[in-house]
């Protein structure tokens, strides 16, 4: 079915559904940010078309929500204890660290970092593998590892990448 969106301001009358702002036509969904944070409802929905809805309530959806929220947290955790250099990190530390973890998805045989680029990010491997290659300036050295979850992998050249400025890595999927 068709649906349209409106959103009503504070000096609109009640009775009046507000200015249209956009439509979902046979798919999309909405009332989660009300059911996230209990809030009121921040835009009308009006059927255009006949058309069939699914509805979760509130309480299933939380249930839903906060176990996939604490699973995951749980699993970063977990990983996160793997991490030699995370090991000393108190409970609530790594808790912290696992809420702002991202997760990231790469394409086997994409680059995921470059050598000679800054370095912005740290990255630990959730799951798959990575290839590591090494260039000194006179050759070209390929180091293949697997490496799988959580490990993180610029610790593994940190210390030789520091003692000699002329090497650096690609590092790629494999």
């Amino acid at each position: 079915g068709t649906y349209e969106i409106h959103v009503r301001s504070s000096s609109d009358p009640p009775t009046e559904l507000g200015k249209k702002v956009g439509s979902y036509v046979d798919r999309g969904s909405f009332g989660e940010l009300a059911l996230m944070y209990n809030t009121s409802r921040a835009a009308t929905i009006k059927a255009t078309t006949d058309g069939i809805l699914w509805l979760m309530d509130r309480k299933t959806f939380r249930r839903i929500v906060l176990k996939a929220a604490f699973l995951k947290r749980q699993l970063y955790e977990n990983l996160l204890e793997e991490v030699p250099l995370l090991k000393e990190l108190s409970s609530y530390e790594r808790i912290s660290v696992a809420d702002a973890l991202q997760s990231r998805v790469y394409n086997d045989n994409s680059t995921i970092v470059t050598q000679g680029e800054p370095g912005k990010e740290m990255f630990f491997i959730e799951s798959g593998s990575v290839r590591v290659v090494v260039r000194e300036f006179w050759m070209l050295q390929v180091s293949e590892r697997l490496m799988g979850p959580c490990q993180e992998v610029m610790q593994r050249n940190s210390t030789r990448m520091r003692n000699n400025s002329k090497n650096s890595s690609d590092l790629t999927t494999n």
